[in-house]
């Protein structure tokens, strides 16, 4: 099948490890392609890859590093089928010494090749942290997603990976603007001369520079939705941690975050995890796989606060 229009990218970020992301990105994948969509799920989490074993696959030499250090071969070259109807993956480069660091120019080359996937879905699964690298890649999504569970520790991670994508995406748009970029690498650190602490802030200022600049600024943040999942939820409180990240986001950074759902704590996933096999597939009529089935709605739909 040959695809007229690009693939949508949903890029799954976490401020932390261990907050069941690729679990996430796994289950997201089949759950869209039961839909009726074709879907490549991609292991981006350089270093640390895990999502071939969610899915029960032997790790490739069908990888993302071989592809990232050979100018011969073709991102589509990489996939590989899975058992499940619609779904293809694209492994990461788990044994491959060096892996998490990439070059620039090799990061280049997979965002690059990335929207060239023949599919309806492309779902990144993303490193943990803030790295040049995991920014990059989460930006390439128009709509990014990023997991965290119940804990203060996660919403704190989660916060600061928003506050770095804001910072590299500005940094990137403005690159070639030295008085621009001067002010967002200012608003940088915490402790500028100009006392910025706040998007508004760094906004008045580039409005003394160029009054037009500042408009398309603010164009730009209003465009930047990013999506909140809450992982391991037990009970209603577990939702705090959605709306405060709301809250800040708006108040400090100008950016609206939207509440895409949430997996509610189940055994099954664990098991399914053991089992290698995706929770949605091994456990159908789980409470976990009915949100997925939600959260996949959500991920496809116009986002709204």
């Amino acid at each position: 099948m040959t695809y007229s229009k690009k693939p949508a990218i949903i890029p799954v970020a976490g401020g932390k490890g261990g907050i069941g992301k690729s679990i996430i990105a796994a289950n997201i994948a089949v759950t869209l392609a039961s839909q009726g969509h074709e879907v490549v799920a991609m292991d981006l989490d350089l270093g640390a890859s895990n999502l071939h074993a969610i899915f029960g696959i032997r790790n490739s030499e069908k990888n993302i590093m071989n592809f990232a250090t050979s100018h011969d071969l073709n991102l589509e070259d990489m996939v590989l089928p899975t058992k499940y109807s619609g779904t293809r993956i694209i492994c990461g480069a788990a044994n491959i010494a060096g892996a998490a660091d990439i070059s620039a120019s090799q990061k280049l080359r997979i965002i690059h090749s990335i929207e060239t996937l023949q599919c309806d879905y492309i779902i990144l699964d993303l490193g943990a942290g803030s790295s040049f690298n995991v920014t990059d890649f989460f930006l390439t999504g128009e709509q990014g997603v990023i997991v965290i569970v119940p804990e203060i520790t996660s919403l704190m991670d989660a916060y600061s990976f928003l506050k770095t994508t804001l910072y590299r995406r500005l940094q990137m748009e403005w690159q070639h603007d030295p008085d621009i970029r001067n002010l967002v690498e200012q608003f940088k650190n915490p402790k500028n001369e100009m006392h910025m602490q706040t998007t508004e802030d760094l906004l008045r200022a580039v409005r003394r520079v160029n009054e037009q600049t500042e408009q398309q600024m603010r164009l730009q943040l209003q465009g930047y939705g990013v999506k909140v999942v809450v992982n391991k939820v037990r009970q209603k409180k577990d939702f705090q941690v959605v709306r405060t990240i709301q809250q800040l986001a708006l108040k400090n950074l100008n950016l609206s975050v939207y509440n895409a759902g949430y997996v509610p704590y189940d055994p099954t996933v664990e098991h399914s995890v053991n089992q290698m096999v995706p929770f949605v597939q091994a456990f159908p009529q789980s409470a976990a796989t009915y949100q997925m089935g939600q959260l996949a709605k959500s991920l496809t739909a116009t986002p709204a606060a």
